[in-house]
């Protein structure tokens, strides 16, 4: 069986090699799953009933995990028919976003929060430890969020595909941030032009498949690209209207 995730703040893209016959899909009220049966599809829960969920994704090794809102995180290793807390080491009790990738020394999952701080687990989510940096750069003073709590929150993680030492946190809102370290320290991406110039409300980072430094960057004030790994951006939607 071939099962992906689908959420807005978890991975959704996945290397199968065939069309997925199990969806798992991030809901307000749980986990739902919808499973191919013939030609058509039958829904059915997936789990965490009663639980708002932010965050949903397979990892590498099979397993998944639910961000959760206001409670954590959770981990089925049994494709979904249990699930576990596994949020030791974190602090926060919203995960809004996860992501993994596989580098030299392992897997690695990666847990974004709402207040916006950003956990690496090696151990498959037994333990996570904070990757202070994030919180170490000049606009940290300067996130937000405009609707209630009023709390910025990690949007999104991304990997060079090229470079391991390479990846970028997405926060909303306030920040584009890039390591080129693996983690241990970050900066604040600069936009020369009106790129997110009102508030910097970066939502995902996406790599050209075919050249790592063609990067496209989508969020509140529309779509931005660069072709220098974040050197240098263009616009190219309409911002939206300032008042």
């Amino acid at each position: 069986m071939s099962t992906v995730c689908l959420s807005p703040n978890g991975v959704d893209v996945y290397p199968v090699s065939e069309a997925p016959n199990d969806i798992l899909i991030a809901t307000v009220d749980g986990v739902a799953r919808v499973t191919r049966d013939g030609d058509a599809w039958r829904a059915q829960s997936g789990g965490l009933k009663g639980l708002h969920v932010s965050s949903l994704m397979r990892d590498l090794r099979g397993h998944l995990f639910a961000g959760i809102h206001g409670i954590g995180l959770y981990r089925s290793r049994d494709n979904g028919a249990s699930w576990e807390l596994a949020r030791t080491g974190i602090a926060e009790d919203h995960v809004f976003s996860l992501a993994c990738r596989e580098t030299k020394a392992g897997i690695e999952l990666y847990a974004g929060t709402e207040p916006a701080h950003l956990y690496r687990s090696t151990d498959d989510g037994d333990t996570w430890r904070e990757l202070p940096g994030v919180r170490d750069v000049a606009s940290v003073a300067a996130w937000n969020f405009p609707a209630p709590p009023f709390q910025p929150h990690v949007k999104h993680v991304a990997f060079n595909p090229r470079d391991e030492r390479v990846l970028y946190v997405c926060v909303e809102q306030g920040a584009l941030l890039k390591s080129e370290d693996g983690g241990k320290s970050f900066r604040d991406v600069p936009f020369q032009d009106e790129s997110y110039a009102l508030n910097k409300d970066t939502h995902r980072v996406i790599f050209n498949p075919r050249n790592a430094d063609e990067i496209f960057l989508p969020g509140g004030d529309g779509i931005s690209i660069s072709r220098d790994a974040g050197r240098h951006w263009r616009h190219l939607t309409t911002p939206q209207m300032r008042v």
